[in-house]
């Protein structure tokens, strides 16, 4: 009798393993589907009704001695101080890098190469006939980067990778693979005072079912266990391991036909003052489902979770990325930093004034007044359709009349988000370009009628 119950009870797992395997792919039956979701942090919650996730390795490094392990498809870590270095009073950065520009910028994490390392494996991925057949199912991993800079406002949404499959269906086999290998398209921004950075790295994993081609695949697993290894009408001792075992395998294959969404969400945030050179967020991105021509154990895995994931098969590594920003440039019309070019290190603060009067030496007054704001709105056309410019073509040209037209442009254009330099110097270029005030360049060169706006161009670092 025994023998008999282990013959029936083997049969079982073998129609349920199988069937199983038919719905989720050709990597074997997963486990119980579970899935984690965190939403302003670093959180999980169970949302799928089965056993949470253990032993995972990802997670986020805030500091050299604080490390949070908790989400498994991302990895953050970080070397970006969070205090600003003022044991030297030449410190450029002592008191942060107000009026300087930076932008943000993704760079791969080593020598950039895309396509040739470890390949992905579309016909590994691939579904049988028959698994295509009895289930529609689409298997889609993104991982997206949110970027936050307060004072000023800037708000970046930067996708680094996307992988799907969808098989089953009228439409046959369809995948996709994005990639952001690396990031340049922030504009400058003016760092202030009080200029903040929040990086939030955020994965979502989900599988999706056809609800028809999940029904039919539903009854066929019922049945098949059904008729592998039939229910007794009475429990007894003898029948009670059978019942166990059976209810394992029927809840294991059902559970391989649900669908799972899994989402996490890491923050990280700094002072923009507190940037150094070398300084940034490291982000590591791993995927389930993926397959490479390596068998998903290509170098570089050891960066994911090793243990087995839902699909039934290792996390392959997608890549590492740096966010970081650029050295903070003197002007937008430059691109000269504060960074040495040969230490790598921040430059001393006395060497910033050279630098500014070579910038306003070698700029045109064209270039500048060229420099686009928005669409279609220039520096030279912006300052001409303003109040001050409106104003001062209406007045008598008296030295006051100047002031209030240098000092109404500078305003313009700072309150456009330049620094006071580039500002003085679009003042500059209007002073000496725009037709209106051609008469007037010898008294705004020596009179006494550009003593305020020689004052304010000065006071900017920039000589009329």
């Amino acid at each position: 009798m025994k023998h008999g119950n282990t013959l029936r009870i083997s049969a079982s797992i073998l129609a349920v393993a199988f069937l199983g395997a038919c719905a989720s792919g050709d990597y074997g039956p997963p486990p119980i589907a579970t899935g984690t979701k965190a939403g302003g942090g670093t959180g999980t919650s169970d949302t799928s009704g089965g056993n949470g996730q253990k032993d995972i390795p990802g997670g986020i490094v805030a500091s050299d001695n604080e490390t949070i392990s908790l989400v498994r498809y991302l990895g953050v870590g970080t070397n970006w101080p969070s205090t600003i270095n003022q044991t030297s009073s030449a410190s450029i950065n002592q008191d942060g890098y107000s009026g300087f520009y930076t932008r943000v910028v993704i760079l791969p994490s080593g020598t950039e190469s895309v396509g040739n390392g470890d390949r992905r494996s579309y016909a590994s991925e691939r579904r049988g006939w028959f698994k295509r057949l009895l289930t529609e199912e689409a298997r889609t991993v993104t991982a997206v980067a949110k970027v936050s800079v307060l004072e000023p406002d800037l708000p970046l949404t930067i996708p680094l990778y996307s992988v799907s499959y969808v098989s089953g269906g009228g439409d046959g086999d369809s995948w996709g693979t994005a990639l952001t290998s690396s990031y340049v398209r922030s504009p400058l921004f003016l760092i202030g005072p009080n200029s903040r950075i929040a990086f939030n790295v955020s994965s979502k994993v989900s599988k999706d079912f056809n609800s028809g081609g999940l029904s039919t695949a539903l009854s066929v697993v019922t049945s098949a266990v059904e008729l592998a290894a039939p229910q007794t009408g009475l429990l007894t001792d003898l029948s009670s391991d059978e019942n166990k075992q059976r209810a394992a395998a029927l809840d294991n294959a059902i559970s391989s036909l649900s669908s799972f969404s899994i989402d996490e969400d890491v923050e990280l945030g700094r002072p923009i003052s507190t940037w150094r050179p070398g300084a940034g967020v490291t982000i590591t991105g791993c995927a389930p489902f993926v397959r490479s021509q390596n068998g998903g154990s290509a170098s570089g895995s050891s960066k994911c979770a090793t243990d087995t994931d839902m699909d039934g098969g290792i996390n392959r590594h997608v890549g590492t990325w740096n966010l970081t920003l650029t050295c903070p440039q003197i002007s937008v019309f430059s691109a000269r930093n504060i960074c040495d070019g040969t230490t790598k290190e921040l430059v001393a603060r006395d060497q910033i004034a050279p630098a500014r009067a070579t910038i306003a030496a070698q700029v045109s007054n064209s270039t500048v007044l060229e420099l686009p704001l928005a669409e279609n709105v220039t520096i030279w056309s912006h300052v001409r359709a303003s109040d001050g410019f409106t104003v001062f073509l209406a007045s008598s040209k008296s030295a006051a009349d100047f002031g209030k037209y240098c000092g109404s442009t500078m305003s313009l254009m700072q309150g456009q988000g330049l620094n006071s330099f580039d500002a003085g110097l679009a003042l500059r270029a209007s002073l000496k370009m725009m037709p209106e005030f051609v008469e007037f360049r010898s008294k705004l060169q020596g009179g006494a009628e550009g003593a305020n706006c020689r004052e304010l161009m000065k006071d900017a670092g920039v000589t009329y």
